[in-house]
């Protein structure tokens, strides 16, 4: 892939970075704004720049997430109990203690039930678990929160751009397929 198509992609997304820093200043800085800079373009080969730059997008995403599940009043291992219950991964507490068992304690999966259930998100009926409406509605803005916190910062790409961007994109994909 020519290295201007490259330096705009990387341009792109490092603004994009920028701008979630801007928005979202309690986040730690993405290395995104140095990784990729054109004077660095060379000797590292141009996806090793494309890979970091999307690997720090995809960090920030993780950031505006944590900022969204916080702001509801959420820890990371209840949000985790509450996502497996939202996806239908898990219905039940002995499903709940397989789904996490390599990352909670089955009576740290108990008593986040239990909180969860105390804020009015679950219900829960023998072993079956069910989130309540309100469960499902924090569950969903979590969700808005992080879209609006994540995205907000790419609005200063034009719709030009961003269907430059998209295809390009899509062109180094396919190119790494073949």
């Amino acid at each position: 892939m020519p290295h201007r198509n490259i330096r705009g992609i990387l341009a792109s997304l490092r603004q994009a970075a920028r701008n979630l820093q801007i928005l979202n200043p309690t986040s730690k800085p993405t290395r995104l704004v140095v990784i990729g800079s054109p004077r660095s373009l060379h000797p590292r080969p141009w996806f090793v720049h494309l890979e970091a730059a999307v690997f720090a997008l995809w960090m920030a995403r993780d950031d505006a997430h944590i900022a969204a599940w916080r702001a509801e009043g959420l820890s990371g291992p209840h949000l985790d109990l509450l996502t497996r219950l939202w996806t239908g991964e898990a219905h039940r507490l002995p499903e709940l203690t397989i789904a996490l068992q390599h990352t909670q304690r089955p009576e740290d999966i108990l008593g986040g039930v239990t909180v969860l259930r105390e804020a009015g998100y679950v219900l829960e009926e023998g072993e079956h678990i069910t989130l309540t409406e309100s469960g499902q509605q924090v569950r969903t803005r979590i969700e808005e929160e992080t879209d609006r916190i994540y995205f907000t910062s790419w609005p200063s790409l034009t719709p030009e751009d961003l269907n430059w961007l998209c295809s390009s994109l899509k062109k180094v994909c396919d190119s790494l397929s073949t």
